[in-house]
């Protein structure tokens, strides 16, 4: 089962840790507690290349109506043992909306 998440939250939350430790350095370097601080640089720089790798990820839109479409002539190709292709094209396309919120909303939490 595919798992998806925001990749704007995530990303906030990467930066959130970040200027958190960011300023916890800072505030460290400038009473020059440098062993303290010196445990927190490699901190700062795996988030750094995490952020850096999630940003690199490709976000892939989908175009919900070109795949409904695609997917209703690709049920009419195969032989329904019906002849009312009105209700078909209606039915699938009612399905795939539905799933597509529902997962969707998954997403989000709700």
């Amino acid at each position: 089962m595919a798992h998806l998440i925001d990749k704007d939250a995530l990303v906030a939350e990467i930066e959130r840790r970040l200027h958190k430790y960011e300023k916890e350095y800072k505030e460290l370097a400038h009473y020059e507690i440098w062993i303290t601080a010196k445990k927190i640089e490699p901190k700062i720089e795996e988030l750094k290349n995490f952020r850096s790798f999630i940003n690199s990820l490709e976000v892939k839109e989908v175009d919900l109506e070109k795949e409904i479409k695609d997917h209703i002539k690709e049920c009419l190709d195969v032989k329904f043992p019906t002849t009312n292709v009105e209700l078909i094209k209606k039915d699938v396309a009612y399905t795939a909306r539905k799933f597509f919120e529902l997962g969707l909303k998954a997403q989000k939490g709700e």
